[in-house]
């Protein structure tokens, strides 16, 4: 950038004397070395103290070095910036996937065989299947969870899936409480017509369920009032105790109020066969974590990019 006017202003108005040397009229007469010290680059009214009698000096030469020097600068001031930004990027990544999700899961470690049966859509058998799960405290929308479940031959179910607190402060009777927390649509399962039967992975999805952080909730599905009567068996894991927060739950109830106001039976971990379901839950942060963390990376951005505004202004 030019010399302000202020400066030329100087070079032309300034007074010699008798050695023939130019003093200035700015403000900075008495301060020929003000800018230096300052740290700012030299300009040409730097020279005003110049004697008139030696060789002028190489202005053009010197505004070179210093638009190089400056242009150098820039590309350092940059570079910093970006290495905040890729720095930032890397911690908020590493918070994410520290931070992301926490998922409880039994089938990884289930042989794909075991199973505990009799599930079925005839009210006179075991129609509500379940387990008890402990909300993490992190991570305390539900998102999804899972069961294996096996229809047997020739057999159709429907069934729904649900989400209820869970009630065990007298240990005697423990059972969901409250209204339902999440309802599913009805899913219809079916069974081979012939040959081995298989497990199918069923999963529904609540979205973000927000759950109270270290509370126990169950999650379950039950074909009650959906009509059918085929049977299905499910997966559970055979051996210890696969997941210390839950239990596999379940009742002989004829309607969903029985859920609240009947004693359901629970696996306890005390017990000497597997205390859970095969069953995969997912458990996400708050939505708005996300939304606060794209804020606090444009925030960095946007303050970094005026920063490196202010420094070009300064020093042109």
């Amino acid at each position: 950038m030019m010399p302000g006017a202020g400066h030329r202003q100087g070079l032309r108005g300034g007074k010699t004397d008798g050695a023939g040397a130019i003093f200035r009229t700015t403000p900075e007469k008495n301060s020929k070395f003000q800018g230096k010290r300052s740290g700012r680059k030299i300009r040409r009214a730097d020279f005003a103290w110049w004697p008139s009698s030696a060789p002028a000096p190489n202005i053009g030469w010197n505004r070179a070095v210093a638009n190089a020097s400056f242009r150098f600068e820039m590309k350092l001031r940059q570079g910093r910036i970006f290495s905040l930004l890729v720095l930032g990027c890397g911690l908020a990544g590493a918070s994410i996937s520290s931070y992301g999700q926490t998922i409880i899961n039994t089938i990884a470690g289930w042989d794909g065989i075991s199973t505990v049966f009799s599930f079925s859509g005839d009210p006179g058998v075991t129609q509500t299947y379940g387990e008890t799960v402990t909300v993490p405290i992190g991570d305390h929308f539900l998102s999804s969870f899972q069961f294996e479940i096996e229809p047997t031959l020739n057999t159709s179910l429907t069934i729904k899936a649900y989400v209820y607190a869970w009630d065990d402060s007298v240990p005697s009777s423990p059972h969901a409480s409250g209204p339902a927390l999440y309802t599913s649509v009805p899913t219809t399962i079916i069974g081979p017509t012939s040959g081995p039967l298989s497990f199918q992975n069923v999963t529904f999805s609540p979205g973000s369920l927000s759950l109270s952080p270290g509370q126990k909730y169950v999650i379950f599905a039950s074909s009650t009032g959906l009509g059918g009567n085929g049977t299905a068996n499910w997966g559970q894991p055979n051996g210890a105790n696969p997941y210390s927060g839950g239990d596999f739950v379940y009742i002989n109830n004829s309607t969903t109020l029985d859920w609240t106001t009947t004693a359901w039976s629970v696996t306890l971990q005390s017990s000497p066969v597997t205390n859970d379901l095969a069953f995969k839950a997912t458990f996400v942060p708050e939505p708005g974590t996300w939304a606060l963390l794209g804020f606090g990376l444009a925030l960095l951005a946007f303050a970094s990019g005026r920063q490196l505004a202010i420094h070009r202004r300064r020093d042109c």
